[in-house]
């Protein structure tokens, strides 16, 4: 399908939404604002839209869901997120789609002020510098969440999405776009350009999957094809990312996954199955506890592969992640001083 006929599907979902909700805006966000209309949308991207709301509406994230054959995945922005139009350009989630001016819905105007204020400054080093910023206080806050007392599971995103948040800040300061399940796709086509192919190593290395061979990656995925099985199966609980396993977002996580694998980047598909694994097995962990003691095993040999099978391997990662940030910042500094 192209990209302006899903877009059509997704403005149609987002009309009737907005019928029957109250939101104060609403944009396009994701890969899908860097590309053309008549680019193709592959069978394993979705569409993001991002819904503003005030304060006292505030709404939980609801995630990817199917319509008419595209998947969207819905989120929401507090208005206090993007006002004043400042905040938006020191906010690297959102930067990017007001400085493509990616606006679906603006009944008061406001979106398309900050829009304007964040396409006459989204290159300035001092937003960029500030942007960059935004994303080492994420990096902080996710390694905050590590309680040496805590299972195991419990402690896997205090290491696995900090590792992931270290690619944004390179993206962030090469003013690409810091997408989620490609990002170390994109990384490393901008540090090749900056010659730091040595670097992106590094960034694998905290990650863990540096040496990890192909036919491991392709084993792991097919496990965790079993387990996501699973995982929809047997959901009954409310989960912040529900919607993220589930089967209209397995052509994502699954089939997007193989994609990497066959194309041989098998390294650059670990993050986001890692992500999902640990997804699911938290969902069966309270929905279906025999099913997650029987995938227990495998989720086990993954985190081995990786190195951080136990919480203080994970902890000692923490570390290692936090020694690099000065060296990062030292990169995306003498990148972003380039710039003047």
């Amino acid at each position: 399908m192209y990209i302006c006929k899903a877009k059509e599907i997704a403005l149609e979902w987002t009309d009737n939404f907005i019928k029957d909700t109250s939101v104060v805006g609403a944009m396009f966000n994701g890969s899908v604002v860097d590309l053309d209309g008549n680019d193709i949308l592959s069978p394993s991207s979705d569409i993001d839209i991002n819904f503003i709301v005030d304060e006292a509406r505030r709404m939980d994230k609801i995630g990817k869901i199917m319509y008419k054959g595209v998947l969207l995945d819905v989120s929401f922005i507090p208005l206090d997120m993007i006002r004043p139009v400042e905040k938006v350009l020191s906010t690297y989630e959102i930067a990017n789609c007001f400085h493509r001016n990616s606006i679906i819905y603006d009944p008061t105007g406001y979106l398309a002020e900050a829009a304007l204020f964040s396409s006459q400054n989204f290159a300035h080093p001092k937003w960029v510098l500030e942007r960059c910023e935004n994303v080492y206080c994420k990096i902080e806050r996710g390694i905050q969440g590590f309680q040496v007392s805590q299972p195991l599971l419990d402690n896997i995103n205090s290491w696995l999405f900090p590792a992931g948040i270290c690619t944004h800040a390179i993206l962030v300061a090469a003013l690409q776009n810091p997408t989620v399940r490609l990002r170390y796709l994109r990384v490393r086509s901008v540090l090749e350009g900056w010659n730091q192919s040595g670097f992106y190593e590094t960034l694998l290395e905290l990650l863990g999957c540096s040496h990890i061979p192909a036919d491991r990656v392709q084993r792991h995925l097919d496990h965790l094809e079993k387990v996501y099985a699973s995982a929809i199966r047997h959901k009954k609980s409310h989960f912040i990312f529900e919607n993220d396993v589930s089967a209209a977002a397995k052509p994502v996580i699954i089939q997007g996954s193989q994609t990497l694998i066959d194309e041989g980047n098998h390294r650059e598909a670990v993050f986001w199955m890692a992500v999902t694994s640990e997804r699911c097995h938290k969902i069966l962990r309270q929905d279906a506890p025999e099913e997650h003691e029987k995938y227990y095993p495998d989720f086990i040999n993954l985190l081995m592969d990786l190195g951080v099978e136990t919480n203080e391997k994970i902890q000692s990662r923490i570390q290692a992640i936090e020694s690099f940030i000065p060296t990062l910042r030292g990169l995306t500094d003498k990148y972003i001083s380039q710039t003047l």
